[in-house]
């Protein structure tokens, strides 16, 4: 098999997979919990909640009083999508770990666009936190995204190293 057909049925899987998974999660949520509801799952640790998200990851610029927001985002949006697939272009097959990572933060990236683009905001349903001090409610858009880019730092640093 050519490598080209393994890398884009590579990038397919991984990116698709996740553009799903989000997908499925937020349909759920918002079919089983109204706006707002929160259901804890570990006592004192971690809730299931309904977040609508009208700024960027983990509640980042999140100010529904400024309408240049939804705009701003997706077009910010539709940008870092251009560059990934640039990137997912140039590198080579042979560098599995670093397209699984791209095509992470691809899916991400096109799950939590749509939901900009069709609702105007993104639904988040989970909320960790220790006692009273926690982070902001994300999806697992977002931990594509993480995930994808905290691979490339450390394949990056590792790859200072052997220099």
């Amino acid at each position: 098999m050519p490598e080209l057909i393994k890398k884009l049925i590579l990038v397919l899987v991984v990116s698709s997979s996740v553009f799903i998974a989000d997908h499925l999660t937020k349909h759920w949520i918002e079919k089983n919990m109204s706006f707002q509801d929160s259901v804890e799952t570990i006592p004192g640790a971690l809730h299931i909640v309904r977040v609508h998200n009208r700024g960027a990851a983990f509640g980042l610029f999140n100010n529904p009083g400024w309408k240049g927001t939804r705009p701003l985002l997706t077009a910010a949006s539709f940008i870092a999508l251009g560059i990934v697939i640039f990137f997912i272009l140039k590198v080579e097959y042979q560098q599995k770990t670093l397209l699984a990572s791209l095509s992470l933060i691809l899916g991400g990236a096109l799950g939590n666009l749509i939901d900009r683009i069709f609702k105007g905001y993104v639904v988040d349903m989970i909320y960790m936190h220790i006692g009273k001090y926690g982070w902001p409610a994300y999806n697992l858009a977002d931990v594509a995204i993480t995930i994808g880019v905290f691979a490339i730092i450390i394949m990056s640093m590792k790859e200072k190293e052997e220099r």
